[in-house]
């Protein structure tokens, strides 16, 4: 495949097919540049919300692409789009893919090696041409027949089928006998009645909720932080930038905002593994009137936990100090090093969703360690009223039992969609 691109990318230069040729620059643990302004947002954008499998191919995929073109993004047509979509889709043996089309759009025919990789090529590219080139492809409405047989609209990911199990509606909290017809979803794992659909607003808009990214604010804060360093070592040292770039590495206060990432994409992944009808998950939220943000708010039968993930070395443990002559003072130790100013922040948090729901509903602190040195016994321990806890035993005391019913929890997932922002 190395070799097929090298061809074409050399064949493009020498023929003068365009001018425009992205340069591919991937270094480990960073975010891949193309040497486009446009390009490289893109990437950022992509890196906080995919695999870096994923953006690392979506990067070669853009380089061959606009290589291929060779014009830049802002001169990219929908006809262009189109154009290598034809040739994606026609015959990929016994013959050149869409000859004729590449002839009047790149003014010559290229090799039949270049034909071979054109039409192999994916289409994470084509978001990037605006939202008309996709308008001509729009999939179909998905339909399904009702226990009545009338036709239900349904979702990307969800199914028209006679219930196993009972279960009650996400959008209007009545209950679904097992044996009745519902709509289940596989995205959230809920169902809703077949009389919710996209036209009334009750069934489709109203399960189109955006859960957030977990750690993506943290991401970004770490490609800001490590793009302006970067910029700032290039502009100090013109000649010896990458070179001192490439062996100080980052900042221990850069990293940070690495780390924490990781930290919070990993609980993230755990928690929306058990989501469900009866737990569901909103990740990354903005706190009203403030900068700061809540990594998970959990809504549970339990109650409401409010999750701060945190991706540190050592044990977790509880210092008590005084007593019986003096005050009773806690402190949460990590290893050797204080972090009680993690429970004071993780109040904060509390105080902001209890306030948001009123005192009736029970919000619960967390602090989750997820990659602490834990004993084999015990452990977990409460501190200040905060939990402090690993991510399996947070995962059992998520699905235990409690006050709560699948409906309310419905409802306060809704009511914090709407008061807290994704960050």
């Amino acid at each position: 495949m190395e070799a097929a691109v090298e061809a074409v990318v050399e064949e493009v230069r020498t023929s003068g097919i365009g001018s425009f040729m992205p340069c591919l620059v991937h270094v480990a643990g960073r975010v891949p540049t193309l040497g486009e302004p446009l390009l490289d947002e893109y990437l950022r954008f992509t890196a906080a919300r995919v695999r870096p499998n994923t953006l690392a191919a979506q990067a070669f995929d853009l380089k061959v692409f606009f290589g291929i073109v060779g014009k830049p993004p802002e001169q990219v047509t929908v006809t262009d789009v189109l154009g290598f979509i034809e040739a994606q889709r026609a015959p990929r043996r016994g013959g050149r893919p869409s000859s004729q089309r590449a002839r009047t759009e790149l003014g010559r025919p290229l090799s039949p090696a270049a034909y071979d990789l054109w039409g192999r090529m994916p289409l994470g590219w084509v978001l990037l041409a605006g939202p008309g080139a996709l308008s001509a492809t729009k999939p179909p409405r998905r339909m399904g027949v009702g226990s009545y047989g009338d036709r239900v609209e349904l979702g990307p990911s969800e199914k028209m089928l006679r219930l196993r199990f009972a279960g009650t509606c996400r959008v209007c909290g009545l209950a679904l006998p097992a044996g009745s017809h519902g709509v289940y979803d596989r995205a959230s794992r809920s169902v809703r009645c077949e009389r919710h659909s996209a036209v009334d607003g009750g069934g489709l808009e109203a399960s189109a909720v955006d859960a957030g990214v977990a750690g993506a604010s943290a991401r970004r804060e770490f490609d800001r932080r490590s793009a302006a360093r970067e910029a700032r070592v290039r502009a100090n040292h013109p000649r010896l930038g990458g070179l001192l770039l490439a062996v100080t590495g980052e900042q221990q206060s850069i990293r940070a905002w690495q780390t924490g990432a990781a930290g919070e994409e990993r609980l993230g992944r755990g928690l929306d593994a058990i989501a469900g009808e009866r737990v569901q998950v909103l990740h990354d939220r903005r706190m009203p009137g403030s900068r700061a943000n809540i990594d998970h708010v959990v809504v549970a039968p339990g109650g409401v936990y409010v999750v701060d993930a945190k991706k540190y070395r050592g044990r977790p443990r509880l210092k008590v100090e005084g007593g019986v002559l003096r005050p009773r003072v806690e402190r949460l130790l990590v290893g050797a090093r204080d972090r009680t100013r993690l429970v004071d922040g993780a109040l904060r948090q509390v105080d902001v969703v209890r306030g948001l729901l009123g005192g009736e509903v029970p919000v619960q602190g967390v602090l989750c360690f997820v990659d602490a040195d834990w004993p084999l016994l015990g452990g977990a321990f409460s501190i200040g009223g905060v939990q402090v806890c690993w991510p399996k035993k947070l995962y059992a005391r998520l699905q235990a039992p409690g006050p709560l019913s699948a409906g309310h929890v419905g409802e306060l997932h809704r009511e914090l969609v709407r008061a807290l922002p994704p960050a």
